[in-house]
């Protein structure tokens, strides 16, 4: 990071710029961080959206998740993580084309130089490394961004809110009217998927517009698999209270402290087994528009609110 931050200075001392404003997104947050630690005369103002001044595993469970980040990264590349993060970026079916730049972008990084900048970023910690200098460095803007639980929003728009190391996006359905008791159903999208992108391939939000349900819908950061699985394969996750299904367990009570809900079922485990010939891997009934989609079989999310309906808790 140190380097990062002597490139950017010397680019400004080599076009004559002094007291810039510097605006760091993500990754570049933290070098803007590096750069007014280390060239404090040189930062007129700081801004940083979505990132922090270091980012280094302090627990347990943190320092799994980051080490198996680095090794899906060495081990799968900048190619295979393009194909995660371009439907994140840009979920909508108009940004098509979008998608297919960042996946040139993105994929065309030279693996072992974006494997050893991560490996810096992770080890990154310019304010602890120049305590001193921070101490003394004078800005007289800065503005942080960041992602945070959002209160309640106006009916027929997501939510967006986090809850320790994930995010999730939360659908209210149009009508909705506070204090009014609603179902919440979960949904957990599969690998190579976004909340938005699965919201769009099963048409959840408009059943749940025709319905009257929230929709809560946990998202896989991809510092904890690059592929957007879900580690269910992992011990740490197949235990309860503990690992992703305790995450999800606290985002379903984030949900409760801010909406009425009234819980569908709840004190046993109910299942309904379907069977549906000739069909591959994808939604059945679902948006063509979206990959894993068949649009051809049943309406698998009619008939799942059909199933939940029938076991509601008196």
């Amino acid at each position: 990071m140190p380097r990062f931050a002597r490139d950017i200075a010397g680019l400004c001392d080599g076009l004559g710029l002094t007291g810039v404003h510097v605006v760091g997104l993500s990754m570049g947050g933290m070098m803007a961080f590096q750069l007014a630690v280390e060239r404090p005369e040189l930062v007129r103002s700081l801004v940083i959206i979505n990132s922090g001044p270091e980012l280094v595993a302090r627990t347990p469970r943190r320092k799994l998740e980051l080490g198996l980040r680095l090794a899906l990264l060495k081990l799968l590349g900048p190619a295979v993580l393009a194909r995660v993060l371009a439907p994140r970026l840009f979920p909508k079916p108009e940004q098509e084309a979008l998608r297919q730049r960042a996946l040139e972008v993105f994929g065309a990084n030279e693996p072992d130089a974006y494997l050893r900048a991560t490996k810096g970023l992770v080890r990154s910690q310019p304010m602890k490394r120049n305590a001193v200098a921070c101490s003394r460095t004078w800005l007289p803007l800065l503005a942080v961004l960041t992602l945070t639980a959002a209160a309640p929003a106006r009916a027929g728009t997501w939510v967006h809110g986090i809850e320790g190391t994930r995010g999730f996006q939360r659908w209210v359905p149009t009508g909705y009217q506070p204090d009014t008791p609603l179902p919440l159903v979960v949904a957990l999208h599969g690998c190579f998927q976004s909340p938005s992108q699965f919201a769009g391939l099963t048409r959840l939000n408009e059943k749940a517009d025709a319905e009257r349900f929230l929709v809560l819908y946990p998202n896989q950061a991809t510092f904890a698999n690059p592929t957007q699985c879900w580690n269910f394969m992992l011990v740490l996750n197949q235990t309860r209270g503990h690992g992703e299904p305790a995450l999800i367990v606290r985002m379903v009570e984030q949900v409760r402290r801010h909406y009425v809900e009234d819980s569908v079922y709840g004190g046993a485990l109910v299942a309904r087994h379907i069977e549906i010939q000739g069909m591959d891997h994808a939604w059945p009934g679902g948006d063509s528009r979206h990959p894993f989609a068949d649009p051809s079989g049943p309406d698998a999310t009619a008939l799942m609110w059909d199933f939940f309906r029938q076991h509601t808790r008196d």
